[in-house]
């Protein structure tokens, strides 16, 4: 194992002013966590080993907002970023992933009677949810991706769905939906609230329409100590106060807001508000206890870093090999921030997108399962405990007997 870079591992918050909270426009922040010097793209996998250890690289500096609840990065630049063709995030190759989103899906189909009629998706990637929508009973999917890569365009036309390669604005027609989606794209966006009135501008004359988001939950990082999920392209960490806060101040009623998929992401459902913007309330419920959160979290994460530094270097130690179990932003993150050296340590992904490309700033290739056998790792270091199951059985058919420790 390698020795982390002294900036990498740096913990101590510089002291800036109080930056303005991009959520909610408070001066009332307060300096959290200094990660400097991480991949600005950390899901744009490379096709070589030199392009991805030569990756852009640029500072996350978290902030914490007291009044609204809202962490976010105040050294975030979107200039850095564009999300083009190969930025890769889909989690669909996974069977429990799968079976989450086809109960959202059918949830939300059933829910606001949207059969026959048109679904919008903004971010959608490759399409995956708008398809599962209408398969579910939507009668015309209509997709906004950057990303896309058009890879499933005739399957998307038989199936009456269109996705076009561009951001959304409301300008590009009135397609009387019925239900506007948006899933792990706000945490991205430099400035949040205006998106959610961009959103909110394209339902004049549609008063019936719903929307549904869904953003990682901030609350896992900081209680569950989620730290992998740290990552440049995340300018927001939403919390369920700072979320709902956000929906509101944009001209929507919340009818719904909660805890997804084992705690991790953060669900919300809302309409158009008759009066407009329905104003910011008092959330002075459980932001005492984010506080608290924030307030030790900078050390909780120096003693889970120390852990696991101390982990990989006895691994390495004993001459044991062991495999990180996904290339997703999580993974990803860990490599970066720990720097172990593919002598000791791989890097696997179920995805086929992902098997063969090499990881921003580590270098490291992602492997296919299939590949781990002749390696013979002795520990299986699982990114998302919740694929506990899925990767043992995995293993299992594999024939390996690896110990596997969640990260």
């Amino acid at each position: 194992m390698t020795e982390p870079d002294a900036r990498q591992s740096s913990l101590i918050p510089d002291e800036d002013a109080g930056p303005t909270c991009i959520a909610c426009g408070s001066e009332d922040t307060e300096p959290v966590l200094d990660l400097p010097d991480i991949p600005v793209l950390c899901n744009l996998l490379a096709n070589t080993r030199g392009e991805a250890i030569n990756a852009p690289r640029g500072d996350l500096c978290l902030s914490f907002c007291r009044s609204c609840g809202h962490l976010f990065n105040r050294r975030f630049d979107p200039a850095r970023l564009v999300y083009s063709e190969g930025y890769e995030t889909s989690l669909h190759f996974s069977d429990r992933f799968q079976s989450y989103v086809e109960e959202l899906a059918g949830r939300l189909v059933r829910d606001y009677a949207l059969r026959g009629k048109t679904v919008v998706e903004i971010g959608c990637g490759e399409g995956e949810f708008l398809s599962l929508l209408c398969e579910k009973g939507a009668g015309r999917g209509i997709g906004f991706d950057t990303s896309y890569s058009g890879e499933h365009e005739e399957v998307h036309r038989r199936r009456n769905i269109a996705i076009t390669r561009a951001y959304y604005t409301p300008e590009r027609g009135n397609y009387d939906a019925a239900l506007v989606c948006c899933r792990h794209v706000l945490e991205h966006v430099a400035e949040p609230l205006e998106l959610i009135e961009t959103v909110r501008r394209g339902f004049a004359g549609r008063p019936d329409t719903v929307i549904y988001f869904e953003v990682p939950n901030a609350r896992y990082t900081l209680e569950d100590l989620g730290i992998w999920d740290l990552i440049y392209e995340h300018c927001s960490y939403f919390t369920l106060e700072s979320l709902t806060a956000l929906f509101r101040a944009g001209g929507f009623e919340v009818g719904s807001a909660s805890n997804a998929y084992g705690g991790q992401f953060l669900g919300l459902d809302a309409m158009p508000s008759e009066t407009g913007k329905a104003g910011r309330e008092d959330f002075q419920h459980g932001l005492d206890e984010l506080r608290s959160l924030v307030r030790s979290f900078s050390e909780r994460y120096r003693e889970k870093f120390e852990e696991w530094q101390g982990r990989l270097s006895e691994l390495a130690g004993r001459g044991d090999r062991a495999v990180i179990w996904g290339a997703g932003s999580k993974g990803i993150t860990f490599l970066n921030a720990l720097r172990p050296n593919e002598e000791s340590v791989d890097l696997v992904d179920i995805s086929p997108r992902k098997q063969g490309k090499f990881v921003p700033g580590s270098g490291h290739r992602i492997l296919k399962p299939d590949e781990l056998p002749g390696r013979a790792p002795k520990t299986v270091i699982l990114m998302n405990p919740i694929y506990r199951d899925e990767v043992a059985a995995k293993l299992s058919a594999l024939g390996l007997d690896a110990e596997i420790v969640s990260a």
